[in-house]
């Protein structure tokens, strides 16, 4: 599918080192960047070596991908990640192709499906570099979890999608992760899901408009 084309690409971004504001000469216009994504790198640079896998069993990359899944609001579909050895980043992208919206919609990504990885000892970690923030993206379709190979431990990892209440019936979703492990097992529970949409600022496309 698109979306896991999409997740193949985003998901093999390498961080970029240094940002340069383009100033002819000027070195102190030089700056380091940090963690990925961020408003200045998006999700890096693409290098399909670190999310596909080309050299089998002996390979230090494994991938797995899950695409065209169907969620509906409330699901949690764990995925069960066992890491092999230490030194390899864990790399895992979500993607979907969100409804369309209709133009005065205040929030435009009307789909809310959220990635986080809990890893061995217990620590969460959420999308798109907001572990520190504490607080779950709600403004994406595309959501990045990279844990550097410097504080992945063996052991086994739990990478949650959770399906927040939907605006359709379904959505669709794709995954892609790679590391150096295998997915083993993967699970699905439930929640309640009441908490989005319930504001007059979201409109479905297929909802008559005066």
């Amino acid at each position: 599918s698109g979306a896991l084309v999409k997740a193949l690409l985003v998901n093999s971004g390498r961080t970029v080192d240094l940002y340069d504001d383009g100033w002819w000469m000027d070195t102190a216009g030089v700056y380091p960047l940090h963690s990925q994504p961020d408003n200045i790198q998006g999700f890096g640079l693409v290098k399909l070596d670190n999310a596909l896998s080309t050299a089998g069993l002996s390979a230090t990359v494994h991938m797995y991908v899950d695409d065209a899944t169907t969620a509906s609001s409330g699901d949690i579909k764990s995925y069960h990640f066992e890491v092999q050895a230490t030194g390899t980043d864990l790399r895992v992208t979500l993607t979907w192709m969100d409804p369309v919206a209709w133009m005065a919609t205040m929030k435009q990504v009307l789909h809310d499906l959220d990635l986080t990885i809990e890893d061995p000892s217990g620590n969460v970690w959420l999308a798109n570099n907001r572990t520190w923030l504490g607080t779950p993206d709600e403004l994406n379709n595309v959501e990045k979890i990279l844990i550097p190979g410097s504080d992945v431990e063996a052991g086994v990892y739990t990478i949650n999608v959770t399906t927040h209440a939907l605006l359709y019936d379904t959505q669709k979703y794709a995954l892609a992760v790679s590391g150096n492990g295998w997915v083993f097992k993967t699970s699905s529970s439930s929640y309640n899901a009441t908490d989005v949409y319930k504001c007059e600022d979201v409109h479905r496309m297929d909802e008559g408009h005066e």
